[in-house]
């Protein structure tokens, strides 16, 4: 059995509104179900991407308090039925 490693967005050191359109745009890009891995500094990021990305439809399976930071995972959503 193989691991997947998702795919990895690092944003340590940012802190502006920027940073919630670049999560939106690499989840864009993968398939339902998919993950991605984002790395953060910031606390008040941590906190507010999981609210911004479920929103969207997508989830956060999960916020980790890292030495530098935070690493969240991911998981892009269905699309909308029709």
């Amino acid at each position: 059995m193989t691991t997947v490693t998702p795919p990895l967005l690092d944003l340590r050191g940012g802190d502006s509104p920027v940073l919630a359109l670049l999560v939106r745009q690499a989840l864009a890009r993968l398939a339902p179900g998919q993950h991605l891995e984002v790395w953060l500094t910031s606390p008040r990021w941590a906190r507010d991407l999981p609210v911004i990305v479920r929103r969207a439809g997508d989830r956060c399976l999960g916020c980790q308090d890292r030495d530098q930071g935070y690493s969240l995972l991911l998981e892009r959503g269905r699309p909308p039925a029709p």
